[in-house]
């Protein structure tokens, strides 16, 4: 309820350098589930480490960001991402994705972090692996004209500077 800013920055500092460490290339900062961000103490710090890291914010580009597939049935995700492709409107859109193979390892995992867990998250991960590499996605994205992009891609294309500080909710 009270959280030290010092140890808040230290542990968020510590993750990116680990993150650096590790061999890993690091283009922009996800607040993973609005965390980081939640509170405008947490947001100032977070703003301040991507500034000294130069490293983009996922929202700071005016983007849209959705995970319609995220709740959907492991048969229903190509569907669903289909039918988000559809409804795109024009300018930047986030397509937030959870993939992974539905092996032993990762159905060990259980889904702690929403109020809805899913009930079985390996199925779920390969579901949005499957249908992000589906024909039907890339059918869709193609028919609309979707020019798929990367952070590394929108930095290179719109620089730094052009993030700004999105509205809050």
């Amino acid at each position: 309820h009270h959280p030290d800013m010092q140890q808040v920055e230290h542990e968020l500092r510590a993750q990116i350098e680990r993150a650096l460490h590790s061999g890993l290339t690091i283009d922009y900062l996800d607040y993973h589930m609005g965390t980081a961000v939640g509170r405008p103490e947490f947001r100032e710090v977070v703003e301040r480490l991507a500034h000294e890291y130069h490293l983009a914010m996922m929202g700071y580009f005016g983007e849209t960001i959705d995970k319609p597939q995220y709740g959907a049935a492991p048969k229903d995700k190509t569907d669903s991402l289909v039918a988000l492709v559809n409804r795109l409107q024009p300018g930047l859109n986030v397509l937030v994705t959870h993939v992974g193979i539905n092996n032993p390892e990762l159905a060990a995992l259980r889904d702690m972090n929403t109020a809805n867990p899913l009930p079985d998250m390996s199925a779920n991960r390969q579901g949005e692996l499957d249908a992000v590499r589906s024909q039907r996605f890339a059918d869709a994205l193609q028919a609309r004209h979707v020019q798929l992009l990367t952070y590394r891609e929108l930095i290179a294309r719109e620089g730094l500077n052009a993030m700004r500080r999105p509205a809050q909710p």
